[in-house]
Protein backbone atom coordinates (compact mmCIF):
# COMPACT_ATOMS: atom_id res chain seq x y z
CA UNK A 1 0.00 0.00 0.00
CA UNK A 2 1.45 3.35 -0.92
CA UNK A 3 0.75 6.64 0.96
CA UNK A 4 0.88 10.07 -0.45
CA UNK A 5 4.13 10.40 0.96
CA UNK A 6 5.69 7.08 -0.12
CA UNK A 7 4.63 8.62 -3.82
CA UNK A 8 6.07 11.74 -2.98
CA UNK A 9 9.40 10.16 -2.66
CA UNK A 10 9.30 7.74 -5.48
CA UNK A 11 8.66 10.36 -7.27
CA UNK A 12 11.96 12.53 -6.13
CA UNK A 13 14.10 9.01 -6.64
CA UNK A 14 12.89 8.40 -10.17
CA UNK A 15 10.94 5.29 -9.21
CA UNK A 16 7.64 6.28 -9.55
CA UNK A 17 5.85 4.06 -11.48
CA UNK A 18 2.21 5.09 -11.59
CA UNK A 19 0.81 3.90 -8.77
CA UNK A 20 -2.20 5.92 -6.67
CA UNK A 21 -2.76 6.36 -3.20
CA UNK A 22 -5.51 3.98 -2.02
CA UNK A 23 -8.89 5.49 -0.73
CA UNK A 24 -10.94 2.44 -0.63
CA UNK A 25 -9.04 0.96 2.31
CA UNK A 26 -11.07 -1.77 4.65
CA UNK A 27 -9.03 -1.07 8.23
CA UNK A 28 -11.23 -3.79 9.61
CA UNK A 29 -9.11 -6.39 8.47
CA UNK A 30 -5.65 -4.65 9.15
CA UNK A 31 -4.10 -6.89 12.16
CA UNK A 32 -5.32 -9.79 10.26
CA UNK A 33 -3.51 -8.96 7.20
CA UNK A 34 -0.47 -7.87 9.37
CA UNK A 35 -0.48 -10.72 11.11
CA UNK A 36 -0.72 -13.21 7.75
CA UNK A 37 2.07 -11.57 6.22
CA UNK A 38 4.17 -11.82 9.66
CA UNK A 39 3.09 -15.51 9.00
CA UNK A 40 4.83 -15.89 5.44
CA UNK A 41 8.29 -14.31 6.59
CA UNK A 42 7.99 -16.57 9.84
CA UNK A 43 7.69 -19.52 7.34
CA UNK A 44 10.09 -18.09 4.89
CA UNK A 45 12.50 -18.17 7.60
CA UNK A 46 11.89 -22.05 8.04
CA UNK A 47 12.52 -22.97 4.85
CA UNK A 48 9.00 -22.91 3.27
CA UNK A 49 9.70 -20.37 0.84
CA UNK A 50 6.55 -21.06 -1.97
CA UNK A 51 4.31 -19.37 -0.35
CA UNK A 52 0.88 -18.58 -2.01
CA UNK A 53 -0.98 -15.63 -1.03
CA UNK A 54 -4.69 -15.13 -0.79
CA UNK A 55 -4.95 -13.00 -3.87
CA UNK A 56 -2.87 -15.35 -5.99
CA UNK A 57 -5.54 -18.22 -4.95
CA UNK A 58 -8.46 -16.28 -5.41
CA UNK A 59 -7.46 -15.91 -8.95
CA UNK A 60 -6.23 -19.55 -9.24
CA UNK A 61 -9.49 -20.76 -8.13
CA UNK A 62 -8.08 -24.26 -7.69
CA UNK A 63 -8.81 -25.07 -4.01
CA UNK A 64 -12.03 -25.84 -2.19
CA UNK A 65 -11.74 -23.09 0.23
CA UNK A 66 -9.79 -19.89 0.31
CA UNK A 67 -6.96 -20.29 2.49
CA UNK A 68 -5.25 -16.53 3.97
CA UNK A 69 -2.08 -18.55 2.59
CA UNK A 70 -0.78 -21.79 1.09
CA UNK A 71 2.85 -23.00 1.38
CA UNK A 72 3.47 -25.39 -1.41
CA UNK A 73 6.76 -27.67 0.60
CA UNK A 74 7.61 -31.05 0.01
CA UNK A 75 5.26 -31.14 -2.90
CA UNK A 76 2.67 -30.86 -0.39
CA UNK A 77 0.09 -28.03 -0.28
CA UNK A 78 -0.48 -26.75 3.07
CA UNK A 79 -3.49 -24.15 3.62
CA UNK A 80 -2.47 -21.72 6.12
CA UNK A 81 -5.31 -20.22 8.08
CA UNK A 82 -5.43 -17.13 10.76
CA UNK A 83 -8.20 -16.43 13.12
CA UNK A 84 -8.05 -13.42 15.29
CA UNK A 85 -11.87 -13.98 16.28
CA UNK A 86 -13.99 -16.47 16.46
CA UNK A 87 -16.76 -17.32 13.39
CA UNK A 88 -19.99 -19.11 14.55
CA UNK A 89 -19.69 -22.89 14.15
CA UNK A 90 -21.96 -23.40 11.12
CA UNK A 91 -19.54 -21.35 9.32
CA UNK A 92 -16.24 -23.49 10.94
CA UNK A 93 -18.56 -26.80 9.33
CA UNK A 94 -18.31 -25.74 6.47
CA UNK A 95 -14.79 -24.09 6.08
CA UNK A 96 -13.47 -27.45 7.74
CA UNK A 97 -15.31 -29.86 5.53
CA UNK A 98 -14.79 -28.43 2.37
CA UNK A 99 -10.79 -28.36 3.02
CA UNK A 100 -11.32 -32.17 4.42
CA UNK A 101 -12.95 -32.96 1.39
CA UNK A 102 -10.47 -31.12 -0.80
CA UNK A 103 -7.42 -33.79 -1.66
CA UNK A 104 -4.91 -31.26 -3.01
CA UNK A 105 -4.35 -29.79 0.28
CA UNK A 106 -2.37 -32.28 3.29
CA UNK A 107 -2.86 -30.25 5.97
CA UNK A 108 -4.35 -26.97 7.03
CA UNK A 109 -2.17 -25.15 9.95
CA UNK A 110 -4.71 -22.86 12.17
CA UNK A 111 -2.80 -20.17 13.62
CA UNK A 112 -5.14 -18.62 16.35
CA UNK A 113 -4.74 -15.36 18.40
CA UNK A 114 -5.45 -17.24 21.72
CA UNK A 115 -5.02 -20.87 23.01
CA UNK A 116 -8.66 -20.24 24.53
CA UNK A 117 -9.85 -20.10 20.76
CA UNK A 118 -9.63 -24.04 20.06
CA UNK A 119 -11.93 -25.62 22.22
CA UNK A 120 -14.94 -23.57 21.31
CA UNK A 121 -14.62 -25.39 17.48
CA UNK A 122 -13.23 -28.53 18.92
CA UNK A 123 -16.53 -30.36 17.70
CA UNK A 124 -16.46 -28.96 14.55
CA UNK A 125 -13.13 -29.28 13.98
CA UNK A 126 -13.59 -33.53 14.38
CA UNK A 127 -14.39 -33.54 11.02
CA UNK A 128 -11.00 -32.55 9.53
CA UNK A 129 -8.52 -35.05 9.77
CA UNK A 130 -6.04 -32.50 8.65
CA UNK A 131 -6.37 -29.75 10.48
CA UNK A 132 -3.89 -28.51 13.36
CA UNK A 133 -4.17 -25.92 15.50
CA UNK A 134 -1.45 -23.39 17.43
CA UNK A 135 -1.29 -19.76 18.62
CA UNK A 136 1.10 -17.81 17.03
CA UNK A 137 2.78 -17.04 19.82
CA UNK A 138 4.09 -20.45 19.83
CA UNK A 139 4.71 -20.25 15.78
CA UNK A 140 7.25 -17.48 16.85
CA UNK A 141 9.28 -18.91 19.82
CA UNK A 142 8.74 -22.41 18.96
CA UNK A 143 9.50 -22.84 14.89
CA UNK A 144 9.57 -25.68 13.71
CA UNK A 145 9.75 -27.01 16.67
CA UNK A 146 5.89 -26.06 17.47
CA UNK A 147 3.78 -28.64 18.56
CA UNK A 148 0.37 -28.76 16.67
CA UNK A 149 -2.73 -30.24 17.86
CA UNK A 150 -4.37 -32.02 15.48
CA UNK A 151 -7.81 -34.66 15.81
CA UNK A 152 -6.18 -37.23 16.17
CA UNK A 153 -2.58 -36.17 18.48
CA UNK A 154 -0.12 -33.97 18.03
CA UNK A 155 3.21 -33.79 16.32
CA UNK A 156 5.57 -31.35 15.30
CA UNK A 157 5.58 -28.27 12.78
CA UNK A 158 9.20 -29.89 11.05
CA UNK A 159 7.52 -33.58 11.61
CA UNK A 160 4.14 -32.22 9.42
CA UNK A 161 5.97 -30.68 7.09
CA UNK A 162 8.42 -33.68 6.60
CA UNK A 163 5.07 -35.94 5.80
CA UNK A 164 5.33 -37.69 9.06
CA UNK A 165 1.46 -37.51 10.38
CA UNK A 166 0.60 -41.24 9.25
CA UNK A 167 3.16 -42.28 12.07
CA UNK A 168 0.31 -39.87 14.37
CA UNK A 169 -2.29 -42.46 12.97
CA UNK A 170 -4.36 -39.99 10.70
CA UNK A 171 -6.88 -41.39 8.62
CA UNK A 172 -6.27 -39.10 5.50
CA UNK A 173 -3.59 -41.64 4.20
CA UNK A 174 -0.60 -39.16 6.03
CA UNK A 175 1.47 -36.91 3.58
CA UNK A 176 3.20 -39.99 2.56
CA UNK A 177 0.21 -41.06 -0.17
Amino acid sequence: MVTSYGIKHLKAFGHYQGWSEPYDIDYSMYKHDLVVTDLRILFHQMGCRDWICERVLERRKEFRHLADGMIHHNGNYFAIEYESSQKGKRRYREIFLNYELDNQIKAIIYVQDMPQMAPGISKEASICDKLFFTTFQELQDQKLDTQLNGTNGSLSLKNLLAGKMAAMGTSNGGLNG
